[in-house]
């Protein structure tokens, strides 16, 4: 990933918990943890969150999401499930 063009961003869409909603907001974006994910290796992955002091659960589920620069974004999540909402893609109400 070009992380001059890209932002990872760490997200859990399995149910049950966040991954970036039950930790630190910042923890969605650790460059590290990102690597060990894209990788493929859950097993350093489990270890990084628990030498980290970070909650491991979610990770197990965790994906990698590309996202361009500059792009405004928020990650959602419903009952431990988290997705990533682009703020062009929303249809604003007019009052």
């Amino acid at each position: 990933m070009d992380r001059d063009k890209f932002t990872s961003v760490i997200i859990s869409p399995g149910y049950g918990a966040g991954w970036s909603t039950w930790n630190e907001p910042s923890d969605a974006y650790d460059i590290e943890l990102a690597d060990l994910l894209m990788e493929g290796d859950m097993d350093k992955a489990i270890e990084y969150c628990d030498n980290n002091e970070k909650y491991a659960g979610g990770i197990e589920y965790a994906e990698v999401v590309a996202i361009s620069k500059g792009t405004e974004f928020i990650i959602r999540e419903y009952d431990g499930s988290e997705w990533i909402e682009y703020k062009e893609k929303i249809d604003w109400e007019v009052a």
